[in-house]
């Protein structure tokens, strides 16, 4: 059963599937309350508050607030490998922050709905290029009857 309040949306990376080197994580999704991001590097323990901060899009600066470490992906295997998970609550949001987090959240909704236009478009393409192929063949094969 979902606890979460609020709808987690996916962060679409824009570079390449490695972490920013600015940054010791990438953050895979938010929500009004929280994250989900990988990390090169443990954060800390459960209950943990800690300073994150949030890359913007755009080149907009980042926005740093409180988190707590509310789970930890606890597998061995991933961590020698300096891949940590961690899910954070964001706490004691001040109001310019809650609505920087707020027109982050509305883009990533944004985001995520032009990803499935773009999904349905590119399924549409390819449909279309099968249609005009089967045309061309069953063209073809007319061509030979008349002939």
């Amino acid at each position: 059963m979902e606890r979460r309040q609020h709808a987690r949306l996916p962060v679409r990376q824009t570079q390449s599937e490695d972490m920013d080197p600015l940054l010791p994580y990438r953050v895979m999704n938010v929500s009004k309350s929280g994250c989900f991001l990988e990390s090169r590097k443990a954060l800390g323990a459960v209950e943990t508050v800690i300073p994150f901060e949030l890359p913007l899009p755009a080149g907009a600066d980042s926005l740093t607030l409180a988190a707590r470490i509310v789970w930890r992906d606890a597998d061995p295997g991933r961590e020698e490998a300096g891949r940590f998970r961690y899910g954070l609550s964001f706490n004691g949001i001040d109001r310019v922050s809650e609505l920087i987090l707020d027109a982050y959240v509305e883009f990533l909704r944004r985001d995520l709905h032009v990803t499935q236009l773009e999904e349905a478009w590119l399924k549409l393409k390819r449909v279309h290029e099968k249609i005009e192929l089967l045309i061309a063949f069953e063209e073809k094969k007319a061509a030979s009857f008349l002939h």
